[in-house]
C-alpha cells in the first residue's frame, strides 16, 4: 500500500481476511499511473504460513535507509530488522521489471549496513528497491523505497 506521507511503498497487513491455510496462493498485481494507464501486471504466488503472532505488527516493522538518495555512484543501504532473518534486495525499474539481486542472505536482529554500487548498466532514472525477510517462525515482511540514479 503507498504511503503519502512517506512516499513510500508498504506491506499492507490485516487480520480482516477470510481464514487462510497454509499453502500456496496466487495474487493479481497491477501497477497504474495517476492517469489510469497500466504499467503492467504480474502474478504473484506468496508462501502462506499460519501464525497466531499478529498481536503487535509495529514491533515488527522492518526499516529500509538509502543514504544518499539520488545515488551518483555507490550508496549506503541500511535495514532495521526486529528478528534474526533471511534478507533479499532486490531492484527494478519503474515498470516493475527485475533488474538485479543486491543480497540473499542471512542478517541478525539489529541495524545492517551495505554498500551497494550497481552491477548493471543503469541510466539516470527512478528504480525501486524491494526488502523482503523472512524469519524462522514464517513471518514475512516487505518494504520498497524509491532510488533515483544519477550518473554523471
Amino acid at each position: 500500500k503507498w504511503d503519502n506521507d512517506q512516499n513510500e511503498w508498504y506491506l499492507y497487513q490485516t487480520t480482516n481476511l477470510p481464514e487462510l491455510y497454509t499453502g500456496n496462493y496466487s495474487y493479481k498485481v497491477s501497477a497504474y499511473n495517476s492517469s489510469g494507464d497500466s504499467y503492467g501486471e504480474r502474478i504473484v504466488q506468496p508462501w502462506c504460513s499460519q501464525t497466531n503472532d499478529v498481536t503487535n505488527i509495529k514491533e515488527k516493522e522492518i526499516d529500509l535507509r538509502i543514504l544518499p538518495n539520488p545515488i551518483i555512484n555507490s550508496t549506503q543501504i541500511e535495514i532495521f530488522l526486529p528478528f534474526d532473518s533471511f534478507v533479499s534486495l532486490d531492484i527494478f525499474d519503474y515498470s516493475g521489471q527485475f533488474l538485479e539481486n543486491i543480497l540473499k542472505e542471512f542478517k541478525e536482529s539489529g541495524l545492517n549496513q551495505i554498500c551497494y554500487s550497481p552491477n548493471i548498466q543503469l541510466t539516470n532514472g527512478v528504480y525501486f528497491i524491494k526488502l523482503s525477510t523472512w524469519n524462522s517462525q514464517g513471518i514475512y515482511l516487505s518494504k520498497f523505497k524509491n532510488i533515483i540514479y544519477e550518473k554523471k
